[in-house]
């Protein structure tokens, strides 16, 4: 009849904040802190409601951005994150997304240089250390290298090496320890570092060679000195 399909559900634009729980390939399952609006027309099911948990599904026009609505990638998202969801809310409850906001995923991680412990290739990603503090570094499609004091051409991850000293910009991932770069600089690449480290150790080999000679000098005066006095 004509009443009852006036009064069929139509999928409505909804705004959600919340707190994403788990992230299960497309699908985000997000702890309501708000929804926008509270209530809709004809919606048959129970309407999403503060600390309900909803399913928000990433389609292929989907955008995922950045607090500051810098463009971010789906890898970059952790749960435990806060996120604003603009979509449509469909009958089954679900949310098909139209775009979704990290909030947690702003901080930049400017120049922190640290040695290479860690390169995994085929992973995109390697690990710096500095002092005891071990940082996981992703390299995107934008990440720019810069050859610094390199004594070879920097072009990617490839070309990275366990031992280099880079300093890194880019933006933290979600727990402070992940990052994805924006820009790598390797200020010195192992062979200088070994270089470096064997001037070092070079100096150091003169100076007790030095001492040694200075030493058996004053051994053989001590000693020409015993005898003069048989």
């Amino acid at each position: 009849s004509a009443s009852s399909s006036a009064s069929v559900y139509k999928p409505r634009e909804v705004v959600i904040t919340g707190s994403l729980t788990t992230i299960n390939g497309k699908d985000l399952s997000v702890k309501v802190i708000r929804i926008i609006p509270t209530q809709v027309k004809n919606f048959s099911g129970t309407y999403p409601a503060k600390d309900s948990v909803i399913i928000a599904r990433l389609i292929d026009t989907s955008k995922t951005v950045r607090k500051y609505s810098g463009k971010a990638d789906l890898s970059e998202l952790a749960v435990g994150d806060s996120v604003s969801i603009n979509g449509r809310l469909l009958a089954d409850g679900t949310v098909e997304i139209k775009q979704v906001r990290d909030q947690s995923i702003h901080k930049t991680f400017i120049d922190p240089k640290g040695l290479i412990t860690v390169v995994d290739v085929a992973g995109n990603n390697f690990t710096i250390k500095k002092g005891d503090k071990e940082t996981k570094i992703f390299v995107t499609s934008n990440t720019k290298f810069y050859k610094g004091k390199s004594t070879t051409p920097i072009s990617g991850i490839a070309d990275l090496t366990i031992g280099d000293e880079v300093k890194v910009q880019g933006v933290v991932r979600q727990q402070s320890d992940e990052i994805n770069a924006d820009a790598i600089t390797i200020v010195t690449d192992k062979s200088y570092v070994d270089a470096k480290k064997q001037a070092a150790v070079q100096k150091e080999k003169t100076r007790l060679e030095n001492l040694l000679a200075n030493l058996e000098k004053q051994i053989q005066k001590i000693k020409d000195q015993l005898a003069n006095l048989k």
